[in-house]
């Protein structure tokens, strides 16, 4: 079961080199190795989700939302295996890539702690009511 197969009918294999491909699409070499890349790579990434999104389904589902939920999965998912695979290559040296997968660790840790963490939510959201829906007493409104 994948969420972002479910949500954009790819997979994983499919968006990491998608977004390797419009890197390459948009950089343009400098004979040092990574070249420079025209951010519009980001533009036609965000253009070719929104366009693939599914239609809504029986239950209502906020498009601002799945739009950020699939331009992040996709972007994180390209990070970590990037960050990955440079830990894996032996043209670069060990301590770098001892460094380089310390790091990648601390930034997925960090991204499931800004995911999990809901202690500011009523910071985030203020104004709205917050009532637990899995608490015996929660109220149901009518409001989708």
């Amino acid at each position: 079961m994948s969420w972002l197969r479910d949500m954009t009918h790819q997979g994983r294999p499919y968006w990491i080199s998608r977004v390797q491909t419009l890197i390459a699409n948009n950089t343009t070499p400098d004979g040092k190795g990574h070249g420079e890349t025209d951010i519009k790579w980001i533009h036609e990434l965000v253009d070719e989700i929104e366009k693939g999104l599914p239609p809504l389904g029986p239950i209502p589902y906020d498009g601002n939302m799945r739009m950020a939920a699939i331009l992040s999965m996709v972007l994180g998912l390209w990070y970590s295996q990037v960050h990955y695979a440079k830990t894996q290559d032996s043209h670069r040296p060990v301590f770098d890539r001892r460094a380089a997968s310390v790091k990648r660790h601390a930034w997925i840790m960090s991204m499931i702690d800004h995911i999990t963490d809901t202690s500011d939510g009523a910071t985030y959201f203020p104004g709205q009511p917050w009532d637990s829906p899995w608490a015996p007493e929660s109220k149901s409104g009518d409001f989708v």
